[in-house]
């Protein structure tokens, strides 16, 4: 899985301070994930968590950060957020 550091002056930051601020947030273990990391995580395939779970609207919010060239922004999810979803929408076992 690939595994996103983000702040978001990150693009105002020289490169010894990117450097410092990866160090951190890899510190405090911050990660973010792409829609296909979050359909590994859970065992479906893109295309059915980016139409079923992703467009779900009790599912939390993308992070609004900018794309490098068309400045399309990419969406990223805290990784924290997408597991506590998946943990509180469980299903209940009826006995």
């Amino acid at each position: 899985m690939k595994a996103y550091f983000l702040h978001k002056k990150t693009a105002y930051l020289s490169t010894s301070g990117r450097v410092l601020l990866f160090l951190l947030l890899s510190w405090y273990n911050i990660r973010l994930w792409e829609i296909q990391d979050i359909a590994d995580y859970c065992g479906f395939s893109y295309h059915h968590t980016y139409s079923h779970i992703i467009s779900d609207p009790r599912f939390p919010a993308s992070v609004d950060i900018r794309g490098k060239g068309r400045n399309r922004a990419k969406k990223l999810y805290f990784k924290k957020d997408v597991i506590e979803f998946f943990a509180t929408h469980k299903q209940k076992k009826v006995i």
